[in-house]
């Protein structure tokens, strides 16, 4: 059974293990798994109810072993099978203090990911950089796209565990007119991909509001094009703030005694939606930047597109995820972060019609997979795009120079 008010969400099988003790759907309360393309790591949170075992017999210690086995039935051949470490748990009491409600939130296992470690990466591009720590990691690396990037230069990880070191790579990876991002998924891979290679793609998916079909337990033959079925929306949107912040333009600036040089450089990022939030007269200039071309270009750290990278990259992430559409959707859908999703969002204001301003293509920025008390699974996608198409309630879209 749903929570009250809620659209009901599919019947599937979770195991949970902890310290060789099983937990069936009915002691779990609530499991979330989280994955987002802007994490490195795929996290976890659960709240399960415990009679003791896990207090009183054997403890719960840092970096505990979390398995989950999520499965559309305990037979089935392709269940999903994850182990996470745990990060930190809480305990409270239930009834006439016999139960303990355990919250436990932890992060996907990998090998010597939060390891310390000095050294550097001498003449290397970040691709070099990323396969590395994704086989240091035991995860499978992943450059769908066959991404290649021209940062070729010492990379240097002082005092830094590869999860840290990542983040600082990524915010100055280059990629001419592009953004990289590098992430870990539920299939046990380290992903490397591009904005641009994203967009570009030809795989894509559709999705379409109907409740009928989003209650569906097996999966329709007649859906040949593996439609994923939503029952309802919600629009989370920060680019208003974002705009007046650093929307159409990025400064970044660097100066000493000896030398200084100004640059432009300007974004052809294609767009997937006909109105940018950047659809101003005068965008063009993307990033300005002054740098010195003694220190950073003649050194042996740094390549000379350095700064650029650091500020056209962040400029690139937040604007085009500046506005993010979440679906509830069936969770017999198979998706996968950056998948290309074509959406039909239906027109609250004339049946069998769509809303042609929030319709369209979006990629997919985050997956939440929820399971509630009994193994009622619903699956959170979360879309993102440059902004939104043309509605015909709208004549004049340009903003003029006055």
């Amino acid at each position: 059974m749903s929570e009250i008010g809620q659209p009901p969400g599919q019947q599937f099988y979770l195991r949970l293990t902890i310290k060789d003790a099983e937990y069936n759907s009915i002691n779990i309360m609530s499991l979330i798994i989280k994955e987002w393309v802007f994490n490195i790591l795929p996290t976890i949170e659960i709240q399960f109810v415990d009679e003791g075992y896990l207090t009183e017999v054997f403890p719960l210690e840092d970096g505990e072993d979390i398995n989950i086995v999520l499965a559309k039935h305990e037979d089935d051949e392709n269940p999903v099978e994850l182990t996470f470490s745990m990060d930190d748990y809480a305990f409270s009491v239930q009834g006439d203090n016999r139960v303990s409600l355990i919250t436990i939130t932890g992060h996907l296992k990998t090998d010597d990911i939060f390891l310390v470690r000095s050294r550097s990466f001498s003449k290397r591009n970040s691709v070099a950089v990323f396969e590395q720590i994704a086989s240091e990691s035991n995860l499978k690396f992943s450059n769908p796209h066959k991404i290649v990037t021209s940062d070729n230069m010492n990379w240097i990880q002082a005092g830094q565990s590869n999860y840290d070191f990542i983040n600082h790579v990524l915010q100055r990876v280059y990629i001419p007119n592009d953004v990289a991002f590098f992430y870990a998924n539920t299939s046990k891979e380290f992903v490397l991909t591009s904005l641009v290679s994203e967009i570009k793609k030809k795989e894509i998916r559709r999705s379409k509001y109907s409740i009928e079909n989003y209650e569906l337990n097996v999966k329709d033959e007649d859906d040949l094009d593996d439609t994923i079925w939503f029952a309802s929306y919600s629009i989370v949107n920060y680019s208003g703030y974002f705009n007046k912040k650093v929307g159409y333009g990025f400064g970044y600036n660097y100066y000493n005694l000896d030398a200084k040089n100004t640059f432009k450089t300007f974004s052809t990022i294609p767009k997937i939606s006909e109105l940018s939030f950047r659809n101003k007269d005068m965008i063009d200039d993307v990033v300005n930047y002054n740098w010195n071309t003694v220190d950073y270009i003649d050194s042996n750290v740094y390549g000379p597109e350095y700064l650029e990278s650091g500020a056209r990259n962040k400029f690139l992430t937040d604007n085009f995820f500046a506005n993010s559409l979440v679906l509830e959707a069936n969770s017999l859908s198979q998706v996968k972060l950056m998948d290309t999703i074509d959406v039909d969002i239906p027109s609250l204001q004339v049946e069998a019609e769509s809303n042609e301003a929030m319709s369209g293509f979006y990629l997919v920025a985050g997956i939440q997979h929820e399971v509630t008390n009994g193994g009622i699974y619903k699956k959170k996608i979360a879309l993102g795009r440059n902004g939104m198409n043309k509605s015909p309630d709208v004549e004049n879209y340009k903003v003029e120079v006055l």
